[in-house]
């Protein structure tokens, strides 16, 4: 059907729909809100004669907010038969996104529902009629009419969130959507502890998948609490109660069956560990390290260390020898001399300092 031409403003009316076996066409006001926002950005497809080969829920999406035109690729020559495959396809083949394709879309869509509420806030706060615009002296210097408050921005936030997941996949999934967006946050953090890092990674790559997302958050977060708690409760460098709250909080959590309750109860314990170092006098001053750098460059060296070790015993070297592809091999190659000459240089260095 490449052969063809665009009649930007076809006559609805005259669109016969006769053949088209799908009844149920679903939730249509997100797709009618695209259609209001960004226009008919696919044009519906019908034959010479005017009859409907794609694009069903866009035509009754644009029915429904009163047009009565809509662009329509013609093509020149389709049988009988030909209509028929492609409505099928059209309405059974179309491929989803994946969770993190939705994910990903979710937060831009979150990001552009949040602008519009802003814009409109904006052009209406100071039209006549607005209260805004007749605010006291006293209210503008306490900033009344700058900024929302608490309860509205949650409010303003919330809609974009219902609206961005509604515009994704048709249904009031944010929840879902944010627990995704967590992980790939979590995954991308080099703050984390690289064991927390490397569950967020396998979680995504396992929800995208089968679908199944909140175990795997519930596994992770849980899991990067606990890891929070357990490095607090054994660091020298936190105040005693500090020490003794994080250990007693994690044997605590270690006793729960429930995954949710686990995550709320470790919520509830690192605010209350941020609670007592605020709370805490002040460490004594540290004398000036000179090395401070030099050490700090040799953690995150030796972080990266920890995330990598232990790949060759993943992965099955009777695999990788035959069947890797030459970019990977060469990549595997230098790798090993990299490392060889860099611990060559290493231990030289060490020994020179008298370690």
């Amino acid at each position: 059907m490449a052969d063809g031409h665009l009649q930007p403003d076809y006559p609805i009316a005259d669109i016969n729909q006769k053949g088209v076996y799908r009844r149920d066409l679903g939730d249509l006001d997100a797709l009618a809100d695209s259609l209001d926002r960004l226009g008919l950005l696919t044009p519906i497809v019908v034959t010479t004669d005017g009859d409907l080969i794609c694009g069903k829920r866009r035509l009754a999406a644009a029915k429904k907010l009163g047009w009565t035109t809509v662009s329509c690729w013609v093509p020149d020559k389709v049988s009988p038969t030909l209509r028929m495959v492609a409505l099928f396809d059209d309405e059974n083949l179309r491929k989803s996104l994946t969770p993190i394709e939705q994910a990903n879309l979710y937060g831009e869509y979150e990001q552009l529902y949040a602008q519009q509420a802003r814009l409109r806030q904006e052009a209406t706060r100071f039209q006549p009629g607005n209260t805004a615009a007749v605010k006291t002296d006293e209210e503008v210097d306490a900033g009344a009419s700058g900024s929302d408050s608490p309860e509205a921005a949650t409010s303003h936030k919330g809609k974009a969130k219902r609206h961005a997941a509604q515009a994704v996949t048709g249904s009031s999934s944010q929840t879902r959507l944010d627990q995704i967006r967590e992980l790939q946050a979590i995954a991308t953090d080099d703050r984390q502890h690289p064991s927390v890092q490397q569950d967020a990674v396998e979680a995504l790559v396992e929800l995208n998948a089968d679908g199944k997302v909140n175990p795997r958050w519930q596994r992770v977060k849980l899991n990067q609490q606990m890891t929070a708690l357990d490095r607090a409760a054994i660091n020298p460098a936190e105040p005693a109660d500090v020490r003794s709250a994080a250990a007693q909080a994690a044997a605590d959590i270690r006793g729960l069956d429930d995954p949710v309750e686990a995550i709320r109860h470790g919520k509830q314990a690192l605010a209350e560990l941020d609670r007592l170092r605020a709370d805490a006098p002040p460490p004594p001053a540290k004398p000036v390290d000179a090395h401070a750098a030099e050490k700090r460059e040799a953690r995150l060296l030796g972080d990266l260390i920890r995330r990598e070790h232990g790949y060759w015993q993943r992965g099955n070297p009777q695999v990788f020898g035959p069947f890797a592809e030459p970019a990977a091999w060469e990549l595997a190659l230098a790798y090993r001399i990299g490392v060889d000459e860099f611990m060559d240089a290493a231990t030289a260095a060490r020994a020179a300092a008298g370690l």
